[in-house]
């Protein structure tokens, strides 16, 4: 004859690109620094606790690296929370992804850090290409000006002048 229900609502986060995104670049050369970042709004009528941020590059080959977990500010019902990651791109080569989840799944448990509506709007993944450094550097030694051959004699104090170019100037030489 009657259904009754109650229950208590939970606050919603939900990633909102329009209120704050950033990729530093699209393509970089090996070496560089990549930096990402979007903005997540509180959409509730309810406010959240200082909420939990997770991020991760996917490599070329699918590897997956965490790269930092961090609790951010309180969260209250209509606040738009902005962060951002600095990956340095060594050793990524290629096609990778960065990938933003807040309040994100605890891996040992299966829970979620707060309680929340929903958790497929708290994810974003963006693709990034890595340029291989694929010319090697160019060393150019000269002696008093001139260029010597192997076993070629020079004054007995020449002036030598050593010059290094590489076009990748993140990596060290």
């Amino acid at each position: 004859n009657r259904w009754q229900l109650t229950y208590s609502e939970v606050p919603e986060t939900a990633i909102n690109p329009k209120k704050g995104f950033y990729l530093s670049a699209d393509t970089v050369s090996e070496g560089n620094i990549i930096c990402f970042g979007v903005a997540t709004e509180n959409i509730s009528p309810y406010d959240m606790d200082s909420l939990l941020v997770s991020y991760w590059l996917i490599d070329a080959s699918n590897s997956v690296h965490l790269l930092k977990t961090k609790r951010l500010a309180l969260h209250p019902s209509g606040s738009i929370l902005m962060d951002t990651v600095s990956v340095n791109t060594l050793n990524f080569q290629g096609i990778n992804r960065l990938r933003v989840e807040y309040n994100p799944v605890n891996p040992t448990t299966g829970t979620y850090d707060q309680l929340e509506q929903y958790h497929f709007n708290n994810i974003a993944e963006i693709s990034f290409t890595v340029e291989r450094d694929i010319t090697n550097p160019i060393l150019d030694v000269t002696f008093d000006s001139r260029h010597i051959l192997d076993g070629e004699i020079v004054s007995a104090k020449p002036v030598i002048s050593i010059k290094l170019k590489d076009e990748n100037k993140y990596l060290l030489l």
